[in-house]
């Protein structure tokens, strides 16, 4: 009952596999899509090499057990006969196809055929178990170089996340540091715009030495007592100096004092 349900599996392994073989050429269009999509993924190292090394082996070990049954059995003919025709009616009739002869007559040709049929049976059940297990490895491959892509952009987004936090704090040290550049330009621009809206600037009919004494009198006022000496009387030089008419000398000052009102003397 074994053997009939061995060659009854081997003869449905072999219709399964003509069935694939007939639509073989739809899967690898299929099987190719897939490729194509995870081809800039990361790929396992020496994964076609493992599944060579996996299909010769289980070929050869498959080989070694089924050559290995059939000298054993050769070799127990060999010791109970002596005519060669007698040994190989023992080895096919009586002890490897026993249940197939003992319906029909013996017939070398016949037990031949057979023995080959074995051996086809033999290498289609190792070819179906090398066929499932390369199919399961690729297949976890995939399922791997997608877990590896994910794991990949997580943390990319997590860098780029630190990134964005770090330029986050940098832009707001500089934006507060210029801020308080702009500040401190901005009150001694005001005392400037101050100090000219009272009538302590260049008109149009100051002289020079007028001008310079201006100039030094403005080293009394609160800009310079306040720390700013240097910067306040570049600019009052600048400011005085510039090569511009008075209005427009008054509206730039009279800008900022718009934003600093509370700075505004008198």
């Amino acid at each position: 009952m074994n053997d009939i349900f061995y060659y009854l599996g081997g003869a449905l392994t072999s219709v399964s596999f003509i069935i694939l073989a007939s639509n073989w050429k739809s899967l690898m269009k299929k099987f190719d899509v897939v490729e194509k999509f995870l081809l800039n993924y990361p790929r396992s190292k020496k994964l076609p090499t493992k599944m060579k090394i996996l299909t010769l082996s289980l070929i050869f070990f498959a080989a070694a057990e089924h050559f290995t049954i059939n000298c054993i059995n050769l070799m127990k003919s060999f010791e109970c006969e002596k005519n060669l025709s007698d040994i190989f009616e023992r080895f096919f009739a009586r002890i490897t196809y026993i249940q197939i002869f003992r319906y029909i007559p013996y017939n070398f040709f016949i037990g031949l055929y057979l023995q080959i049929q074995n051996l086809y049976v033999a290498f289609a059940w190792t070819f179906i178990d090398i066929f499932l297990m390369n199919a399961s490895i690729h297949f976890t491959d995939k399922l791997i170089q997608l877990k590896n892509q994910i794991s990949l952009t997580i943390q990319e987004r997590h860098t780029n996340n630190k990134i964005e936090e770090v330029c986050l704090e940098l832009v707001a040290a500089e934006k507060t540091e210029s801020y308080h550049h702009l500040t401190d330009s901005d009150e001694i621009r005001a005392y400037i715009g101050a100090l000219y809206y009272q009538g302590l600037w260049k008109s149009a009919d100051v002289d020079d030495n007028r001008l310079w004494d201006k100039k030094m009198a403005l080293r009394s006022t609160d800009a310079f007592s306040q720390g700013r000496d240097a910067h306040f009387y570049h600019l009052v030089c600048v400011l005085t100096m510039c090569p511009i008419c008075d209005d427009h000398r008054l509206k730039f000052c009279k800008t900022f004092l718009a934003f600093k009102n509370d700075i505004l003397i008198g």
